[in-house]
């Protein structure tokens, strides 16, 4: 017979946070790709639609024609060395992205590194979608207990 010291003992002995980094890690490239996808529509972490514009309107023209789904924004896509080069480190408590691309830089100062990160309705979707599942699953197995 399970005894609440038994219990207190199974839950104090999983750490939440460790095991959030830890799946949160395990599922970074689902995490990437759904950046990647944001921001070939042209999306970013704050703003629905709006990475940057495009001053020459013949470049916009052709990156229109690229890629239709940013509809005239800027994809930060023309060779896809900028999206192959994307990373994810956790640095307790905050997630950082980068890209190992030479051009990261410049494109961060221009655009504030906005683009990094999911917006929030991605970011809902990871958490419900990608990330919680596998958290509840380390959450049963760590302690015994049923999430759900």
């Amino acid at each position: 017979m399970t005894t609440f010291a038994d219990l207190r003992d199974r839950l104090k002995s999983f750490d939440v946070k460790k095991d959030a980094i830890t799946v949160i890690m395990k599922k970074k490239r689902q995490y990437i790709a759904r950046n990647v996808d944001q921001m070939k529509h042209g999306e970013t972490k704050h703003k629905r639609v709006g990475i940057g514009l495009y001053r020459s309107e013949t470049y916009k023209r052709m990156k229109e024609q690229l890629n239709p789904l940013a509809r005239g924004t800027v994809d930060l896509r023309l060779t896809g060395q900028f999206h192959a080069g994307l990373f994810m480190e956790i640095n307790d408590p905050v997630i950082m992205m980068g890209s190992q691309d030479t051009k990261a830089p410049g494109l961060e100062k221009k655009y504030e590194s906005d683009f990094y990160g999911l917006n929030e309705d991605n970011q809902y979707s990871f958490n419900y979608d990608v990330f919680l599942p596998d958290f509840l699953n380390s959450f049963e197995n760590g302690t015994g207990l049923k999430a759900g």
